[in-house]
């Protein structure tokens, strides 16, 4: 019963000492100044209307919420969860369109060139008619293409970079970051 005791004691003061260091970093994080994006309804209802489907009540909350945390001045960490065709991806293109209303860009991250495609070909049909066309840097783009992607980045002419690893590569710069989505399917951590 001791020993019990002892190593119930041991587990209780590790747990503790992990929510405490965790809480420690989310104080720290929100203390710390994030850009802040105006939340516009005008601009989340006519993106919504533009849909050929409407919002599940999950999505429309997960946007709600996101859009809230962005217009705030602490940096927004979101984890939304779901299953494969849940529409995680329409609730961070309206993200992405907030962000490139405000004036700034958004990079979205996917774990394998597959993916990061798919990402591309979904956020283009949903935001190209808003004016803002994403732009694509994988692996496998050729040095002529990804220098065209870079340059339109740096100078701010392009709002919405799509890619793999390739996007966190030291020559890949933003004049004005204001978002990042991070597709981790497990792969990342």
């Amino acid at each position: 019963a001791d020993a019990q005791a002892a190593r119930d004691r041991i587990a209780f003061e590790e747990l503790f000492l992990l929510q405490l260091a965790a809480e420690r970093a989310r104080r720290r994080r929100l203390s710390s100044r994030g850009v802040v994006i105006p939340y516009d309804a005008e601009v989340a209802r006519a993106f919504a209307v533009s849909l050929p489907f409407s919002f599940t009540d999950a999505q429309r909350k997960a946007a709600h919420q996101i859009l809230t945390d962005m217009a705030q001045p602490g940096p927004m960490n979101r984890l939304v969860q779901g299953d494969v065709g849940s529409g995680k991806t329409v609730v961070a293109a309206m993200a992405a369109l907030m962000a490139h209303v405000a004036g700034y860009q958004t990079a979205v991250m996917a774990p394998t060139e597959i993916l990061a495609r798919q990402h591309f070909a979904t956020l283009d049909t949903l935001l190209t008619p808003h004016g803002l066309p994403p732009r694509q840097v994988v692996g496998s783009t050729s040095p002529a293409a990804r220098r065209e992607v870079l340059e339109g980045l740096v100078s701010g002419h392009d709002n919405l970079i799509v890619g793999t690893h390739a996007l966190i590569e030291e020559d890949v710069v933003l004049a004005r970051l204001g978002l990042v989505v991070v597709d981790e399917q497990h792969r990342f951590g």
